[in-house]
């Protein structure tokens, strides 16, 4: 095994959401708190940067290109190739504290994320799912969602309240 190098020095103030698109053979993450988008494209070196409107909590790949964005007032289609953003699906406009945080697509095809509080105090997030043009809740009472995934047979799904150092 080799040495960690740093291939690219983002400084970003809350990187998180790392997504690997196999099609560019690309690396996307985002900056939260940064209000920024990242791409990284190992073997080419190539690194981009797209500014956010507002804080954005994950990436999630749209086929036929594009993502759906987590941004704190809702779910966004990010267009790359202009910077664009449009809304998709305002979440919680009665909450503006709170911010979205962390989400993935199952197999299935379902879009999973959480919300929290952007303070880290109050149990005011909620864990939620998207497909097909529809936003459920699931569940509530979270300060701070985070980590969504699946079991490898598709079956259960995992997500933690970190303040709470539980996974459910």
């Amino acid at each position: 095994m080799g040495e960690a190098v740093c291939v690219w020095d983002v400084r970003a103030y809350l990187g998180e959401g790392p997504v690997w698109v196999a099609e560019e053979q690309a690396l996307w993450f985002v900056d939260i708190k940064g209000r920024k988008i990242h791409r990284y494209h190992p073997k080419s070196g190539d690194k981009q940067t797209w500014d956010a409107p507002e804080p954005c909590g994950f990436l999630a790949p749209v086929e036929g290109g594009g993502f759906i964005a987590g941004l704190q007032s809702g779910l966004h289609r990010f267009d790359p190739a202009t910077g664009g953003f449009a809304l998709i699906a305002e979440i919680e406009p009665d909450l503006p504290d709170n911010r979205l945080n962390d989400g993935f697509v199952a197999a299935d095809g379902h879009l999973w994320f959480g919300t929290m509080d952007n303070k880290e105090e109050t149990p005011s997030g909620k864990l939620y799912s998207f497909f097909d043009g529809v936003v459920t809740m699931h569940d509530d009472g979270y300060v701070i969602t985070n980590g969504p995934a699946e079991s490898p047979d598709g079956k259960t799904l995992y997500h933690v309240d970190t303040l709470k150092r539980e996974i459910y």
